[in-house]
């Protein structure tokens, strides 16, 4: 597997068709707006009225707020359904030689997929979390015993982690490359990982420590304004209100720009599936042969 080719071609196709990155940012959409509102409330509001905004409707605050976080959680699952399939689908087209990728074309292809990725999204994080959960609940109810019993088979949350996250990858790319079911998309996913874990382990590594340091890089703004925030609060030359407000304010501008970052880097990365498994799936390696490369239309 040629890693820098396949890098290579995933960078020129996403910035050549920058629909691609269009679609990235509508995945954070949702989150970018929650945090800007809730950054809004807090930075036009002080702890004591929120206080006693929460007492004064204690009886229907909580179901409101579950409701409604429920209910964003629905829409942002939705957006990041469609989100994963117009960046698959847009490097698909535009690897089989499509001159232009109209927004409105690439939403429209993009909606028939957007139930089985939100529904293999749902199967596979529910896997996770029971996966993860029993072992929690079991140091709860043992006081920590369980922990110590199950501490060796820590190691294997590692791989098991990368068989998730290229069971998500290739299979929202069986299922936009190959117009696949859910459970279809899942054999294919789980076939390609058999016959090639390690190079598509090492991918994953590779484009895990790319999305890593691009979120360092991200996240340095906030970091700073966090130091320059809490510094004077810890040394109480501050008032308590100023910083709640000044969160807030954190809270409306640089979380959401940092949310739409990470939108980009995720199109891209996508978009290295979307080839990673065209390579992987329709141009096997023969012994001795070296495949052709894909073309970045």
């Amino acid at each position: 597997m040629d890693y820098g080719e396949i890098l290579s071609t995933a960078w020129k196709t996403a910035w050549k068709h920058k629909v691609i990155y269009g679609f990235g940012l509508l995945g954070m959409a949702v989150p970018a707006l929650m945090v800007f509102l809730m950054g809004g409330f807090f930075a036009f509001s002080t702890p004591q009225e929120l206080e006693n905004a929460f007492d004064a409707g204690q009886g229907s605050f909580g179901i409101i707020f579950f409701g409604l976080l429920l209910l964003l959680n629905l829409v942002s699952l939705v957006f990041s359904a469609l989100s994963n399939a117009g960046t698959y689908k847009g490097t698909l087209q535009a690897l089989d030689g499509a001159d232009r990728l109209p927004f409105g074309n690439l939403w429209e292809a993009s909606w028939p997929y957007i139930g089985r990725i939100a529904g293999l999204f749902l199967l596979i994080g529910l896997g996770g979390a029971v996966v993860f959960a029993v072992p929690a609940l079991l140091g709860m109810v043992t006081a920590g015993v369980a922990f110590l019993c199950i501490l060796p088979m820590m190691i294997v949350l590692v791989p098991l982690g990368i068989l998730m996250y290229l069971t998500i990858q290739l299979g929202m790319a069986a299922i936009v490359g190959d117009d696949l079911g859910l459970f279809a998309a899942l054999k294919r996913a789980w076939e390609l990982i058999r016959r090639k874990f390690w190079p598509l382990a090492l991918m994953t590594v590779i484009l895990y420590l790319a999305q890593m340091m691009v979120g360092m890089v991200i996240s340095m703004p906030m970091f700073f304004v966090q130091a320059l925030l809490i510094v004077p609060l810890s040394s109480g030359n501050i008032d308590e209100t100023f910083i709640f407000r000044g969160f807030g304010i954190l809270f409306a501008v640089i979380l959401p720009l940092a949310f739409l970052a990470q939108g980009l880097v995720m199109a891209y990365i996508n978009s290295a599936w979307m080839v990673t498994y065209l390579r992987a799936s329709r141009q096997p390696e023969v012994e001795g042969q070296t495949p052709a490369p894909l073309e970045a239309a």
